[in-house]
């Protein structure tokens, strides 16, 4: 007599089981997933910058709506005094994502802006697509399957031939195939 409510048991949990899962899948249809509402707004990522020796603050800042350096200054609580400095274009020009910012003071003067690239690791660590033409010789080192004597071949390369202009003008350096290239395009 056990056996046979086993066996009757055994259908009503197979169709407790598919009805369940007709119940979950059309349950789908009923509740969409929605897009967000009209009224948010994403930002955009911004401008990643480092800023490095003479600033009060240093090390990896976020900055929109196209900064300049003398904004940086100001914005980091530096005073910036009507000079010459506030003509010369390099204080001037919007940042760039991924620079890195450096200046020189004298006597606690603002003197001179040095604007060069954080290095590639910080770039990628960021999410801030490297170019072939701004990266370094210490750079290199920072891709996958790339060590010291790769990146000293791609440095000789570009001493002799100019900058690359794409990622894909890297094949043209002796040991980067099609693959190697694969492999480092979603950091470019």
């Amino acid at each position: 007599m056990s056996n046979d409510r086993s066996r009757a048991a055994y259908p009503v949990s197979l169709v407790l089981a598919l009805f369940t899962c007709l119940l979950t899948l059309s349950g789908r249809n009923f509740f969409p997933v929605e897009e967000a509402p009209a009224f948010f707004v994403e930002k955009a990522a911004g401008c990643w910058v480092e800023l490095g020796e003479g600033f009060e603050t240093q090390g990896v800042r976020q900055f929109y709506d196209n900064v300049t350096p003398l904004d940086v200054i100001m914005l980091t609580g530096g005073v910036v005094a009507e000079s010459a400095l506030t003509g010369d274009p390099e204080w001037t020009r919007p940042l760039v994502r991924g620079e890195q910012l450096v200046v020189e003071r004298n006597s606690g003067e603002l003197m001179r802006l040095s604007r060069s690239w954080m290095t590639a690791a910080a770039r990628i660590t960021l999410g801030i697509p490297l170019d072939p033409d701004h990266m370094s010789p210490a750079d290199w080192p920072a891709l996958p399957g790339l060590g010291p004597k790769l990146a000293a071949r791609i440095e000789e390369y570009r001493q002799k031939n100019g900058d690359f202009g794409c990622l894909e003008a890297l094949r043209a350096v002796s040991g980067i195939g099609p693959k190697r290239i694969e492999a480092w395009r979603p950091f470019f």
